[in-house]
């Protein structure tokens, strides 16, 4: 576990956003057990308690604010000196119109990096949650940072444009911005992502085939690990300014990860594919019954599109200053994460 240097006895104090989603929830914990003051924030209400800022010895505390309204970014960080903000919320919906997405991800952004460094008190550090989904992997795999880009879509596009624009404003007003673009992330509490595979595996609602050749890879990293890879870069001057890939050591082929899942789920392994057009015309129908219920479609073409190639990460970067991850190997991973997923009944 990574600890804080501070020889003072004075507990750093965080900013999380996002602190409801699934990254949040984790990253508020870790930071708390590493000995962070935090001060969690999210859209709506808090998704568990949170204790108040008044009350003495506590160590994290709620307060709702929407970043794509300015005036409450500036109420959120009035008098507050952070040490250190994790920057998680956005909107992740391949399925949303281009405008809420970059209202989200691009002006909400904007407004917290503007009123941050118009405080007292600027914080050292601010760490960015960027998308690997960026990378044109079809030129380059394991995509390196500085590996061709190709966003598509508007989630991965104004998740891009997020990214370039808070290092920017971090050279413009003298924040030291670092942006992390981890790959496929898994872990217990996901709904999303990498568990939707899972999910519907399980309710037979894909069956234990692989996708495409079943023998592209996909890059996977643990929710946990994500988010000790956060303040680990925190807390190094030389990371400012720079992009960092986040992902664990293992490689896999896309069939023998579904293999293992289908087994693990109690499904016939069935030696065969399911061709990508096939998948995609499922998945465009999932789309539209989501739609008119007034609901987010847990899969999408986009997601899809990543199927079709090689789609790892080199981290090497990222693990050359130290960094090593906690669950190293992603299939044991995704296995345990089953595990929790049918102890707590998400099955």
């Amino acid at each position: 576990m990574d600890t804080i240097g501070n020889t003072q006895g004075v507990r750093p104090k965080a900013l999380v956003t996002g602190a409801n989603g699934f990254m949040g929830t984790y990253m508020v914990e870790l930071l708390v057990e590493q000995g962070y003051d935090v001060l969690a924030t999210d859209i709506g209400p808090a998704s568990t308690e949170r204790t108040s800022p008044t009350q003495p010895g506590q160590r994290c505390y709620y307060a709702p604010c929407d970043l794509r309204d300015r005036p409450q970014v500036a109420a959120l960080v009035d008098g507050y000196a952070f040490d250190h903000v994790f920057h998680i919320a956005g909107l992740f919906d391949y399925s949303a119109a281009y405008k809420d997405l970059y209202d989200v991800n691009v002006r909400g952004t904007r407004h917290l990096l503007r009123e941050l460094a118009a405080g007292a008190r600027r914080p050292r550090s601010v760490v960015v949650w960027g998308a690997a989904g960026v990378y044109d992997f079809d030129r380059e795999s394991p995509a390196k940072e500085t590996s061709p880009v190709d966003p598509k879509g508007g989630y991965l596009t104004t998740k891009y444009m997020e990214e370039m624009e808070a290092l920017d404003l971090g050279r413009e007003l003298g924040l030291a911005v670092t942006v992390i673009r981890p790959c496929g992330v898994y872990g217990p509490r996901s709904r999303y992502g990498v568990a939707t595979s899972i999910i519907m595996c399980a309710r037979g609602g894909m069956g234990p085939f692989y996708f495409g050749s079943g023998k592209t890879r996909a890059g996977m990293i643990h929710a946990e690990d994500v988010c000790r890879a956060a303040p680990f870069l925190s807390r190094r001057p030389e990371a400012a300014g720079e992009i960092y890939n986040v992902n664990d050591d293992s490689s896999y082929a896309t069939a023998d990860l579904m293999r293992a899942c289908a087994k693990r789920l109690g499904f016939p392994l069935i030696p065969g594919n399911l061709p990508l057009g096939i998948m995609k015309f499922f998945v465009g129908n999932l789309g539209r019954k989501a739609a008119k219920k007034g609901r987010i479609s847990a899969v999408n073409a986009e997601m899809t599109d990543l199927l079709a190639c090689d789609a790892m990460l080199d981290a090497s970067k990222l693990k050359a200053l130290g960094w090593v991850p906690k669950h190293p190997d992603s299939m044991r991973g995704l296995l345990e994460t089953i595990e929790w997923y049918e102890k707590e009944g998400w099955l």
